[in-house]
C-alpha cells in the first residue's frame, strides 16, 4: 500500500468519525450531544469543523451568546453581520442573516451536479505532474 493510499483512508476515517459527530450533534438526546462533544474535544485543532457562535459587539468587548464548543485558547475570526440599535437586545430577528442565503436552481440530475463540483475542486489525490 503506499503512503498516498494510507493517508487516504486514514482521511476517510476523520471523515467518518466527523460525520457521526454531525449525526449525533442533530439528535437531541443530552447523553448523546455530551458524548460527541468530548469526542469533538478529543481531535486535534486540524480535525475540527469550524463553528460559529454568535456574539454581540458593544463597540469594546465581544461577548458570546452561546457556549463557546472548547474551553482551551482559540484562535476566532470575527464578523461583523449588521450594526445593532440596543446592544442587550436579544437575537432575534434573523431576516437579514437567511436573506442572505441563495436558492439552488438547477434542472441537472443530482449525480451531474456533484460530478461538476468534483471536477471544480482544487485538491487533487494524485501528486502535481513536475
Amino acid at each position: 500500500m503506499t503512503a498516498m493510499e494510507v493517508e487516504l483512508m486514514d482521511i476517510k476515517a476523520r471523515l467518518a468519525r466527523l460525520e457521526t459527530m454531525v449525526t449525533r450533534l442533530t439528535a437531541s438526546n443530552v447523553a448523546m450531544i455530551r458524548e460527541a462533544a468530548a469526542e469533538w474535544e478529543a481531535l486535534s485543532p486540524d480535525e475540527r469543523p469550524l463553528v460559529s457562535v454568535p456574539a454581540m459587539y458593544d463597540g469594546e468587548h465581544i461577548a458570546l451568546l452561546e457556549a463557546p464548543p472548547s474551553r482551551e485558547p482559540y484562535r476566532v475570526l470575527v464578523t461583523f453581520v449588521e450594526p445593532v440599535s440596543d446592544v442587550g437586545a436579544p437575537l432575534t430577528d434573523l431576516t437579514r442573516f437567511w436573506a442572505s442565503f441563495g436558492a439552488w436552481r438547477d434542472d441537472r440530475p443530482a449525480g451531474e451536479i456533484l460530478a461538476d463540483i468534483h471536477d471544480a475542486r482544487r485538491s487533487r489525490p494524485e501528486p502535481p505532474a513536475l
